[in-house]
């Protein structure tokens, strides 16, 4: 299985294989993959600053959105369309300074998630 995720847009893998090895590859800090999908290092939350979210972001969304996949088959389109949800979730959470911090306390859940 390829080592790269979507969000470096280096791999073969599949938009859903891609979030599954994105999510696998999470540590702790990084409890629901947030960072690993937009190809951060979960590790060093502190160190990762908005500008660097925003970015990791625009580069994942391009290449997982759902328009890129138009032609692609059925099943394709859909792990496309799931993977990318998923990179918007990280995203709403993690430009969110007080979500953020939530989430790298291992705070965050549905009842505290203000997305």
């Amino acid at each position: 299985m390829a080592q790269e995720s979507w969000a470096t847009g280096h791999s073969t893998m599949s938009p859903g294989m891609a979030a599954r090895a994105a999510s696998q590859a999470a540590i702790q800090s990084d409890a629901h993959g947030y960072y690993a999908l937009l190809g951060l290092d979960g590790r060093r939350t502190q160190s990762v600053g908005t500008d660097d979210i925003k970015t990791a972001f625009r580069k994942a969304a391009q290449n997982l959105h759902p328009d890129k996949y138009s032609l692609s088959d059925d099943e394709e389109r859909m792990e496309a369309e799931e993977a990318f949800k998923k990179v918007q979730r990280a995203y709403a959470v993690l430009k969110d300074p007080q979500q953020r911090k939530l989430y790298d306390s291992g705070k965050l859940n549905e009842e505290t998630s203000l997305v």
